[in-house]
């Protein structure tokens, strides 16, 4: 009978297929893979064992089996292998990238086009990840970011067992380094404008409201609040 079902990346080396004989050595056999046909002469232990490379997927059979006095017949000749071939892992592309404003930032990246599942995710502040890479542990096809202070780029391991891991395209938020401005209560003894607030830089176009908003003039009469 013949052994070994298993499934291999394409041009991967296989495990042993296994063929065990009964008998007395030396044997002989013959077995198929549906398309060519192998002869091997000569065989003096049990099991016969042998690998393969394939490009697609095949199943094994024995065909004919003899020892050193008899030739089995058809009917004693049992089983059979298959090795199926995986697809080799693509990591895909991620959705999401964005430039994002220092500090109060959050957003949700994407995985897509993907072969595979995801082991894991990384981050990195260099672009070609060859510095510190912190390993996010999460498998699943998103992943959401919070509160970012630098410029950060993403990527997903994804793999299609048994193939090699494979790397997603880069995903980057950038962050925006100029800080919101900030400014302190104030007190005015008759009535102010807009103009007399003091935040901590200049250049500051003030709004009606904490986002979005009508924008108002230096001119604008302060309100209590």
């Amino acid at each position: 009978a013949i052994s070994g079902d298993q499934s291999i990346c394409a041009g991967s080396v296989s495990s042993d297929l296994s063929i065990a004989l009964t008998g007395t050595a030396p044997w002989t056999l013959t077995y198929t893979d549906g398309t060519s046909t192998f002869p091997i002469t000569n065989i003096q232990t049990s099991p016969y064992t042998f690998t393969v490379t394939v490009a697609e997927t095949k199943t094994y059979t024995v065909t004919a089996v003899e020892d050193a006095n008899c030739v089995a017949q058809t009917a004693d000749i049992s089983g059979n292998a298959t090795v199926t071939i995986a697809e080799a892992s693509n990591g895909g592309t991620i959705s999401g990238s964005t430039t994002v404003c220092f500090g109060t930032n959050n957003g949700t990246l994407t995985l897509e086009n993907h072969l595979g599942s995801v082991v894991k995710w990384q981050s990195s502040s260099v672009a070609d990840f060859s510095g510190t890479i912190t390993d996010i542990q999460n498998t699943a096809t998103t992943l959401d970011y919070t509160n970012l202070s630098e410029t950060t780029y993403y990527r997903a391991i994804v793999q299609n067992a048994p193939c090699a891991e494979a790397n997603s395209a880069i995903a980057t938020i950038t962050v925006n380094q100029t800080e919101a401005p900030t400014t302190t209560a104030q007190t005015f003894c008759n009535a102010a404008t807009v103009s007399e607030l003091l935040p901590n830089t200049t250049g500051i176009q003030w709004y009606d409201a904490p986002t979005g908003g009508t924008a108002l003039s230096p001119t604008e009469a302060l309100a209590t609040g």
